[in-house]
């Protein structure tokens, strides 16, 4: 039997408003996470994994 999603995410567009205009964050980020599965999210500083998870 298939476990269904815990976590579902589609098309996630985050922008930020800053002093030279706005600061595209996360740009169509699709996640898609079923019970039991073990996932990492992983990248350089800055790249947006804390906004992913908070947002």
């Amino acid at each position: 039997m298939e476990e269904k999603a815990i976590l579902d995410i589609r098309d996630l567009h985050v922008w930020f408003r800053v002093y030279e205009g706005v600061s595209r964050v996360l740009d169509g980020v699709s996640l898609y996470v079923r019970g039991g599965e073990h996932v990492g999210l992983v990248g350089e500083t800055g790249c947006g994994k804390t906004v992913a998870m908070k947002t």
